[in-house]
């Protein structure tokens, strides 16, 4: 039987991803990845559902994949879960992988689901244009808007982007 770290290591490899891109691609640190693969630690359901959709976790299986992550269930349970199918070869028609001009916090975001589903259903809604988030200096609006970002990434066909504003001032 494996770990749950080294059953995530094996596919992380089989998808051919580095630590470092998959800590990016979820929206971690690398050191999250690296104590997750050695069984330091297990993911917070937020990371737990980006390592299901960067790891290829089919739709029907996430569920297991979540319960097992989150030791709900035994690490057994997921030798159950399909395979990764190994890609074919690259066609011409085929998508290239779209890299997040995003930054990557240097802490795993911990907390403010509530907000967070709110946000991205308000995205997903077509009649929103623009969304702006309000709050004192400090509360954490950047970091909650990149961690929605990083989880919606994929949804969006020009991906999303980070454009910094500081020091940018007022002009009159």
């Amino acid at each position: 039987m494996n770990s749950f770290g080294k059953w995530v290591k094996r596919r992380r490899k089989a998808s051919d991803l580095t630590q470092q891109e998959l800590a990016q691609r979820v929206g971690c640190s690398l050191s999250t990845i690296v104590k997750i693969e050695s069984d330091e630690r297990r993911p917070s359901l937020q990371i737990a559902e980006l390592l299901a959709e960067h790891l290829e976790i089919p739709a029907g299986e996430r569920d297991l994949f979540l319960k097992v992550a989150r030791q709900e269930k035994g690490d057994d349970h997921l030798e159950s879960l399909s395979p990764l199918s190994s890609p074919g070869p690259a066609s011409i028609t085929s998508k290239p992988l779209r890299q997040p001009n995003l930054p990557v916090p240097l802490t795993p975001f911990v907390g403010r689901e509530h907000e967070t589903r709110a946000i991205m259903q308000q995205l997903q809604d077509p009649a929103c244009r623009l969304l702006t988030l309000t709050g004192p200096g400090g509360v954490g609006k950047t970091r909650l808007s990149l961690a929605v970002a990083h989880q919606m990434y994929e949804k969006f066909e020009h991906g999303a982007y980070f454009v910094s504003l500081v020091g940018t001032s007022e002009t009159k």
